[in-house]
């Protein structure tokens, strides 16, 4: 009996074992993407890596010819020393950029700026001698001066990150 029992916990740890393992998905392509797209791949078993289009891509088609991303730009499809392929069908999952996190950082960073630069404004405009406008004449002005910076940079590092989507 004991073996029966020790059988029942080997097979009930084999489909555990085969649950949990991530199935490996095939990429059905949706719709169309041009070439020069930058797009994010990623092949089961290794780390995503992106890449620019060097022709346009097609529901059905077998071979995804690419340029690495960030590197020098390839010259034509028949570059070869600097074009990659690989087959669609080892992709378990492909990503094509749609924007990037620009406004998300003018967001944030203006939000910041504005907030420290009120509270700096009206810190500052205490400590003056003579009639300055008043505390509140100084947060306003603070705060859109600095908001306004702050909102160009975060637009700035924002624009340094890609929104991508999936389209299989």
């Amino acid at each position: 009996m004991t073996s029966c029992w020790h059988r029942g916990a080997l097979l009930l740890l084999l489909l555990a074992a085969s649950a949990a393992s991530p199935a490996t998905a095939q990429v059905t392509m949706r719709e169309r993407v041009d070439s020069g797209s930058l797009v994010r791949m990623t092949v089961a078993g290794s780390p995503r890596f992106r890449g620019r289009l060097l022709s346009g891509l097609l529901p059905g088609q077998a071979v995804l010819r690419y340029c690495r991303y960030p590197a020098l730009p390839c010259g034509a499809v028949s570059d070869t020393t600097r074009a990659l392929s690989i087959e669609v069908v080892s992709l378990s999952r492909l990503e094509r950029q749609v924007g990037s996190y620009a406004r998300r950082g003018a967001i944030i960073g203006g939000t910041i700026g504005a907030v420290g630069g009120g509270y700096l404004g009206y810190l500052l405009t205490g400590l003056c001698d003579s009639p300055c406008g008043g505390p509140t004449r100084g947060a306003i002005a603070g705060g859109l001066v600095t908001g306004l910076f702050f909102a160009g940079i975060g637009a700035l590092v924002g624009s340094g990150f890609g929104h991508f989507r999936d389209i299989r």
